[in-house]
């Protein structure tokens, strides 16, 4: 069975007016790819005219489920470095000291929850106005897709866990050309050195440079999604939530 990202940009009419029907048009526009052809076509030139060339467009058939009935939806940003990540994170993390007052939350940079799994889901259910999440890219324990909970707790034992209703959770990944991403990084380093002997030394002896982690560009942060995905498919967990991967 194939498996489908979504690819949102947009949309070209968004600032202009309705159209003769005066409906408000929608800001965005939807389409969708498979990741077998996405995974295979994206490359170090690939932009994002690409990926869209890549994938079908979608129209809204006038089905769309709201209201009553339908699921809460969850945003959930995950941030990688040289995509706004820092200014993002600090908007989350204001968003929920103004949103959720049931939670002391610790003065810190990060959004709560933005590297710890069990944090995050504790937003989740006790900040219900909170719709808008941070947390880190790239990283295999923040396992949204396939949590199990903590083992043993008294949540788990209680039974308090499934109370919460099943959420629609929608994981954000940005796009960056792998150039542009690359070239941003070094700049980064010039502008706090002064030079790129730092990153040439680092690069030279395999240290690596964290702002150029491979497991942090995009397309492998969206490979450890799906592998998620796949991976509570494999284990048989059964989640009352929908996740989709844009």
């Amino acid at each position: 069975e194939s498996f489908f990202l979504y690819v949102v940009q947009l949309s070209s009419t968004s600032s202009s007016g309705g159209g003769a029907d005066l409906s408000p048009p929608s800001p965005l526009e939807w389409s969708e790819v498979r990741w077998k052809d996405l995974v295979v076509n994206w490359g170090r030139n690939t932009t994002f005219s690409h990926l869209l060339e890549m994938s079908t467009p979608l129209h809204n058939d006038g089905k769309t489920k709201s209201g009553e009935g339908a699921m809460q939806k969850k945003m959930i940003l995950h941030c990688i470095p040289k995509a706004a990540s820092t200014t993002l994170r600090r908007a989350c993390y204001k968003n929920q000291k103004e949103s959720c007052k049931t939670i002391v939350f610790p003065v810190q940079q990060d959004p709560f929850g933005y590297r710890n799994i069990d944090d995050f889901f504790r937003v989740v259910k006790e900040c219900d106005e909170v719709n808008h999440f941070c947390i880190q890219g790239g990283d295999a324990l923040m396992s949204v897709i396939n949590y199990e909970g903590k083992e043993g707790s008294e949540e788990e034992e209680d039974g308090d866990d499934d109370e919460r209703e099943p959420l629609h959770f929608v994981h954000m990944v940005p796009f960056r050309n792998y150039d542009d991403w690359v070239e941003s990084a070094i700049k980064q380093i010039f502008s706090i050195d002064g030079n790129c002997d730092r990153a040439e030394k680092l690069l030279d002896h395999c240290y690596g440079y964290r702002e150029l982690y491979m497991e942090l560009y995009p397309k492998a942060v969206l490979s450890l999604l799906i592998g998620m995905t796949f991976d509570a498919n494999g284990k048989g967990i059964s989640s009352k939530d929908k996740h989709h991967i844009m």
